[in-house]
């Protein structure tokens, strides 16, 4: 009798497994990332703002504030030139601001990034103003 229920259990217990292992755990859509630029207080981007993405298939919302680029995956790679002269800004006429370029969310102006880079988690970037000497 103990012989029959262990033989019972361990074919139970095989089964088990058997069923465990044909489940495929990896189906999981692979997680997707999202880039936002925010124009500040000083400017809005404008239409001809020249922004490329190298990489997965991604989708563009434009507005005057913001710029959020969703779907993109790791190591996909953004170039986003804001600085002066390259038409992405609009600023007031009398404006006693300039752009230096884009720096992360919540770091100071010291820390102006690199035009381009590579997306390795979601991001916050916010353009880079400096005032204007005489």
């Amino acid at each position: 009798m103990k012989r029959c229920k262990k033989m019972i259990t361990s074919i139970l217990t095989a089964a088990l497994l058997l069923g465990l292992m044909s489940m495929n755990v990896f189906a999981a859509e692979e997680y997707t990332y999202r880039v936002t630029f925010y124009a500040g207080v000083q400017g809005t981007f404008s239409e001809e703002a020249s922004l490329s993405v190298t990489g997965s298939d991604y989708t563009v919302v434009r507005e005057a504030d913001k710029i959020v680029i969703s779907g993109l995956k790791a190591n996909d790679v953004i170039s986003f030139d804001v600085a002066e002269g390259s038409g992405a800004m609009d600023m007031a006429a009398d404006s006693k601001y300039y752009v230096q370029g884009i720096r992360k969310s919540g770091r100071d102006n010291d820390s102006v990034s690199a035009s381009a880079f590579r997306v390795t988690e979601d991001q916050d970037y916010v353009v880079a103003y400096g005032i204007k000497g005489n």
